[in-house]
């Protein structure tokens, strides 16, 4: 959205919307700037507000150059955009500088036109003879005179504060960039001034800021970057000059059009997902340019990786989940939390879908595509394994999960669509074809719709609701999960307590906690199994993986250790590798873990077996005690037990 203020007057102006890719429709921008750039000689600038990364560089740059090339307007063909940075700039000679660099002020020219100040590196380099127009200091007359002449009228001492050779003309447009960027040591208030004498007071050069205003105003408090004078120095400066402040706010769709790698663009437009992911960069507040592209970069490898149709039956999951963690990564922010502390200004629907949304992937749960985000190591096989996992388990390639996901999306669906779909989904719900979590997330989107006052389907209030969800946890098949980081238990258990707050739903929260616990005792029976097995086929803990651990996290009872035991008191390497595991291995000690009581009668049977006792047996066993009870010291200096 681009809002044109007067700055003057403060009276609003216009409100329009801004479009990235501009290859198929006008920018709506271009009607307030064609009439600015139409002007023969302005006698004011502008400003191109907006937030940093929100891409105003890129929108200047790209898409102003294609209004020059084929706008009808004459006059606006001709002008040429000077860009220039003044990120870590001192003074205004520092900008003049770059357009030098830059080849826009020419080193010699058959003619000049000087004014304004900074003469004296220009009158240096002039060649012999040449003739140049000049604004004589006092006078105000412009005559001609040569190089030599020059050094007569102006004294040495002079030179730096009168004159400087610019090769601009009224079919020039300059944007100065950055402005909020500039050194701690530049004064800005006078830097603005100086702009606006010599480009637009004198030389009626058509001149555009570009800034995050909010960033540049801070700084007039920042100790570390202070910028002199204050805030209202500022505005008294800036109102001299810019008369039209355009608040820049990319529309997302349009980004994600503009930046996004062909392979996955296509993928998104034939898959018709380019709304859901727009809704995705909503939900978490993503509005930088660069984290977007770093997010859609990631997304497109995966893509890559697991192949077209993979990733459209698990798209739902793994985008918010990776954009999420995209967020973290780039900008240290929870993206659960509008980082301008602004309203949502959305539909009722639209908060309910992203404030469930926004919190379920709050936990780590793709490992090896959170490990392609932060290290950029990409496996294959992992990734691939890891889809598998989760298509598996929720039954994404089936007509179920289909139905399930249509269902969440209630707010884009046509009355009678609405109404098929709920009838397919009540029907699979009481043939017990959804899983715990999925029956909970149903749930959660009902409570709320229902709380804002709309009946959902047949369930038109709280006490049909409870009826029906009470009964549908009992349909829920409860399996062990072949990949339990799908869901976090106790993320999910957290998130049902602070989103079901009504008291009507206490029963439901208590009958979903014990199912929780159940689903925790098939999960961890499974996996401490799994993993017994790979360690006992091994013959030794890998001493680069934390198993121990994860055996430990997993036991329901020490009858799960109970395979450990035979393959303990037999090998000496075992032995070895075990007590390795034991505290250097140990990672994040949970404290409702009972390691003490588990390791204790573990030692207990193995100490009484007379085959361990012998020697070399003996060392290791001895080495197990030990490290147990450092390991019991490192519990009590962790404060997990007394």
């Amino acid at each position: 959205m681009i809002t044109a203020i007067n700055d003057r007057n403060f009276l609003y102006v216009m409100c329009c919307l801004l479009i990235v890719n501009f290859t198929n429709m006008p920018n709506p921008i271009f009607e307030p700037l064609s009439r600015y750039l139409s002007i023969e000689k302005p006698d004011y600038a502008c400003m191109i507000n907006g937030k940093w990364g929100s891409g105003k560089t890129y929108f200047l740059l790209e898409e102003l150059n294609s209004l020059l090339k084929n706008n009808d307007k004459d006059e606006i063909q001709e002008l040429k955009i000077r860009y220039v940075s003044a990120n870590g700039v001192k003074d205004f000679d520092e900008i003049l500088d770059e357009l030098k660099r830059q080849k826009i002020i020419p080193e010699t020219s058959s003619k000049v036109k000087l004014v304004g100040k900074f003469a004296g590196r220009v009158i240096d380099n002039l060649p012999v003879g040449l003739i140049a127009n000049v604004i004589v200091p006092g006078s105000g007359h412009i005559v001609d005179k040569t190089k030599d002449d020059l050094k007569k009228i102006f004294k040495k001492e002079d030179i730096s504060e009168i004159i400087k050779a610019v090769s601009f003309n009224e079919k020039d447009i300059i944007i100065i960039d950055d402005l909020e960027r500039v050194h701690k040591d530049c004064d800005l208030i006078g830097l603005i001034g100086e702009i606006n004498t010599e480009f637009v007071e004198h030389q009626k050069i058509k001149t555009l800021f570009v800034c995050d205003e909010a960033q540049l105003k801070k700084r007039f408090c920042d100790n570390d970057r202070k910028l002199k004078g204050t805030e209202s120095n500022y505005i008294e400066s800036k109102e001299k000059v810019i008369s039209y402040t355009f608040y820049f706010k990319n529309d997302i769709k349009d980004v994600l059009s503009g930046v996004c790698p062909k392979q996955l663009y296509k993928f998104l437009e034939s898959n018709e997902l380019i709304e859901e992911l727009a809704s995705d960069c909503r939900s978490y507040y993503c509005e930088n340019l660069r984290t977007i592209k770093f997010f859609l970069n990631t997304l497109n490898e995966y893509l890559s990786t697991i192949g077209d149709a993979k990733c459209n039956l698990v798209f739902s999951r793994v985008a918010p989940h990776l954009l999420y963690d995209t967020i973290k990564f780039r900008e240290g922010r929870n993206p659960s939390k509008d980082p301008q502390n602004l309203k949502e200004q959305n539909s009722t629907d639209h908060q309910i879908s992203s404030q469930f949304l926004i919190e379920s992937y709050e936990d780590k749960t793709l490992i090896y595509l959170h490990k392609l985000l932060i290290n950029k190591e990409l496996n294959k096989i992992g990734l691939i394994d890891e889809t598998d996992n989760l298509i598996e388990y929720y039954n994404m390639d089936s007509p179920e999960y289909a139905a399930f996901k249509s269902i969440k999306a209630y707010q884009t669906l046509e009355n009678n669509e609405f109404l098929s779909i709920f009838n397919k989904v009540d029907l699979y719900i009481n043939d017990g074809r959804y899983n715990l979590f999925q029956i909970a997330e149903f749930l959660l989107i009902v409570e709320k719709v229902i709380t804002f006052g709309v009946p959902f389907s047949q369930l038109l209030n709280h006490e049909i609701a409870i009826n029906y969800f009470d009964k549908a946890f009992d349909k829920v098949p409860i399996k062990p999960r072949i990949h339990k980081g799908m869901d976090s238990l106790a993320h999910t258990s957290k998130f049902m307590d602070k989103h079901l707050e009504n008291t009507l739903y206490n029963g439901l929260k208590e009958k979903f906690k014990r199912l929780l616990k159940s689903q925790a005792r098939k999960d961890n029976a499974y996996l401490n199994k799994n993993t017994i097995n790979k360690v006992i086929s091994r013959g030794y803990f890998d001493n680069e993986l934390r198993e121990l651990e994860a055996i430990l996290n997993t036991c329901n009872s020490f009858e799960d250790l109970n395979p450990l035991i035979k393959i303990y008191n037999n090998s000496n390497k075992f032995k070895e590798s075990f007590a390795l595991q034991i505290p250097n291995r140990i990672g994040n000690i949970i404290s409702d873990i009972p390691y003490k009581s588990y390791l204790h009668q573990f030692f207990d049977i193995v100490s009484k077996d007379p085959e361990a006792q012998s020697f070399p047996s003996s060392v290791h066993l001895k080495r197990l005690s030990i490290q147990i009870e450092e390991f019991i010291t490192h519990l009590k200096d962790h404060g997990k037990i007394k």
